[in-house]
């Protein structure tokens, strides 16, 4: 046979197995790095798994047309910018915020700390971030809300990869938010009633009117006077809230907390936040409209005619003659004792009941300070068996992974695995703590 043939189909094995390599290396990186990122609202915000933060997914002047941004990116001297904002709460971010954008391609790293770029200074043509979530962001200068020195005004540049003192006259601007957080609730009764782990009310996800249909509230809220909505009656203890009550379930966005405007006044200026005023994902369809104004048991205590209302589309607290038509949402509270205390940095849950605590994620995935982010890794038995135990930490036993099991539908802890309908398939790896 040819020498060189030979010479010449090692090679091309060669390239072809580094070109396989190559291939799965840059899949991994890719999916490493979008591990970081979730599409949010239709597509046009992008929430930040690590700092808890959303991005408007296009520069201000651009548009999300459902699949990327088009038009060109508009620019702003700092001060137009400074005081931008934008529908949801969203506004101009200090520098902080902003550098957690920088991306570089070349080290698939995130973020600038103590002066260090992921990109290291070095423009390697493309965009700085990460153009899979952020498309056809300019590579070019972008404010931030965070001054700097000798006059300047720090912002980020998406070409060279880096933070800077600017002196420019110019630059692009992409608005952020805090992302809201639902870990103070829990979802029980199949969905349709809602337990706040921090007041320990329980909600009818829906208003009255509404229907829970396993994933949504559909139709429209019925309107009630407040001597009907102080007499609605219902066989599961459900009632009108006093204003309190209804108070500890306004969310405004512009601050990313529940009731923090507690004086009773607006959550802001309107345009700076979410409308309606109320946790989205967890009440579902709640209108903030002329509907979104919500009666309270709480009368005047100078007027017998007069009762407060909550209105919703702004989170204020108004006045209202009692005969006048309002939405109605029922309250109660919890039918069951808090069964679990999150400790330490939010890693670790403590089970109240049976005294063990538990590593909130499984083995694989990591705790961001809001919720358990990657995939949990599969392991053999045998292989877990061996593990050396961590801060105490160590595989259950059945009776322990048992307690954990619950079942949404009866509000019920435990499995029954002597049946089938409840056996346990061990595929993840939970460690629990011996107190």
């Amino acid at each position: 046979m040819d020498k060189k043939f030979v010479v010449t189909k090692q090679l091309s094995k060669f390239f072809l197995l580094l070109t396989v390599f190559l291939i799965i290396l840059t899949s991994f990186q890719a999916y490493a790095s979008s591990e970081r990122y979730q599409i949010v609202e239709g597509g046009s915000i992008v929430r930040d798994l690590v700092t808890g933060l959303e991005w408007q997914r296009c520069s201000v002047g651009q548009t999300w047309n459902g699949s990327t941004c088009v038009g060109a990116a508009l620019y702003y001297n700092w001060s137009a910018s400074l005081n931008m904002s934008a529908l949801g709460g969203f506004h101009l971010p200090d520098i902080d915020q902003l550098a957690t954008l920088l991306y570089c391609v070349q080290s698939d790293r995130y973020g600038w700390e103590d002066g260090y770029s992921p990109c290291g200074g070095f423009d390697d043509q493309v965009p700085s971030i990460n153009n899979q979530y952020f498309p056809n962001t300019p590579r070019d200068w972008y404010w931030s809300a965070s001054s700097g020195y000798s006059s300047g005004v720090m912002g980020v540049h998406f070409g060279l990869g880096g933070v800077f003192n600017g002196l420019t006259s110019s630059g692009h601007v992409r608005l952020v938010r805090v992302a809201q957080d639902d870990s103070r609730y829990q979802i029980i009764a199949g969905g349709s009633v809602i337990r706040d782990l921090v007041t320990n009310l329980e909600w009818q996800r829906c208003s009255v009117g509404q229907t829970w249909n396993g994933s949504t509230c559909i139709g429209a809220p019925s309107a009630f006077n407040w001597y009907e909505a102080m007499n609605i009656e219902t066989s599961d203890g459900f009632a009108l809230p006093d204003q309190n009550q209804l108070r500890s379930i306004v969310y405004c966005s512009n601050t990313n907390k529940y009731d923090s405007n507690g004086n009773q006044q607006m959550c802001g200026q309107l345009g700076q936040f979410n409308s309606p005023t109320i946790n989205n994902n967890i009440f579902p369809n709640t209108p903030a409209n002329s509907s979104g104004i919500y009666w309270t048991s709480s009368e005047s205590f100078s007027n017998n005619q007069i009762s407060n209302v909550l209105s919703f589309t702004t989170g204020g607290t108004l006045v209202s003659e009692k005969i006048n038509p309002f939405s109605v949402r029922l309250v109660r509270m919890s039918q069951e004792n808090i069964r679990y205390e999150v400790i330490e940095d939010g890693s670790i849950v403590k089970d109240l009941v049976t005294g063990l605590e538990w590593q909130r994620c499984s083995l694989g995935q990591k705790w961001n300070g809001r919720t358990c982010i990657g995939g949990p890794k599969k392991h053999y038995w045998q292989d877990v068996l061996s593990f050396e135990p961590t801060d105490d930490f160590v595989l259950p036993d059945i009776d322990q992974l048992a307690t954990i099991v619950y079942f949404s539908d009866t509000s019920e802890y435990g499995a029954n695995y002597d049946t089938l309908d409840c056996m346990i398939a061990l595929k993840v790896v939970p460690l629990v703590y011996h107190l």
